[in-house]
Order: C-alpha cells, then sequence, then structure tokens
C-alpha cells in the first residue's frame, strides 16, 4: 500500500469532491446544451425554429426557399411527390457560440451548419455571409 490510510474525514471529503465534478459534467453535457427556441417562423416549405430575430429567421427562410427551389429545379424527377407535403424542420442559432455550445457532434462544430436528425442546424453569422447575401449585394464578376 502507498501512502498512508485516509481518515473517515478524507474519504468523506474525496467523495464529496467527486461527486461535485459528476454533478458538474451532468451539467455541462446534459442541461447546458438544452436549446429552447423562441420563434418559430413558417416558410412554404420549412418549419425554422430559432433564437435569432424574427427578421433574421425571416432572412434565412428566404434563402432556404431558393436553395429548396433549385433543387426542385435540378431533381424535380428524381425527388419523391408527397400528396401532403411534409414541411422541413430548420433550427437557427442566434450565433456561433450557441451553436457549438448546443451542438451535440462535435464534428459539425466546425462547419456553418450541418443536416442531421431530418433537422436543418445553422446559426446567424455576425457579419453576413454570402449565403445570405441578397443578389443585389454581390459583388459583379467582370
Amino acid at each position: 500500500m502507498i501512502g498512508r490510510k485516509l481518515t473517515t474525514r478524507e474519504r468523506r471529503l474525496l467523495v464529496g469532491g467527486l461527486a461535485v465534478v459528476f454533478v458538474a459534467l451532468l451539467v455541462d453535457r446534459v442541461f447546458y446544451r438544452i436549446w429552447l427556441p423562441r420563434t418559430v417562423v413558417e416558410t412554404s416549405h420549412y418549419r425554422i425554429q430559432t433564437t435569432a430575430t424574427r427578421a433574421q429567421a425571416e432572412e434565412a427562410g428566404r434563402a432556404l426557399e431558393v436553395i429548396y427551389a433549385t433543387y426542385r429545379d435540378s431533381l424535380g424527377d428524381i425527388l419523391p411527390r408527397r400528396e401532403v407535403p411534409v414541411k422541413l424542420q430548420a433550427k437557427l442559432y442566434k450565433n456561433k457560440k450557441e451553436f457549438n455550445r448546443c451542438c451535440r457532434y462535435k464534428t459539425a462544430r466546425w462547419a456553418e451548419a450541418f443536416y442531421r436528425d431530418s433537422c436543418i442546424h445553422a446559426y446567424y453569422p455576425s457579419t453576413r455571409s454570402t449565403a445570405l447575401r441578397s443578389s443585389s449585394t454581390r459583388p459583379s464578376i467582370s
């Protein structure tokens, strides 16, 4: 046996310390990652849950509808036709920090958006990205 035997008080302190560490890890893994959307925005084909502002969610919804129309026009013959259309799900986080905090998939933390569990996960960039710019603000190619 290495060292001396722990006293009853030292054992209690050790067990209490381990319990505090366990609870801290539990809070980090479960409760800290809980995400509660404040707003829901519906478009023709998407249901967007978000913690960003309504205007930001509507802007993202317009961008998603443009992407949907492009896919539909390109892959229209391949895509299945549904009698009752089901809205696609999207979660829009207010910023990159919240996206990383709530993202349970560590491999996706480097991304600006990802698709998982039948839902698009994305964040609203602090500086407007090319994906969310209107066509009038895009630089022209000469």
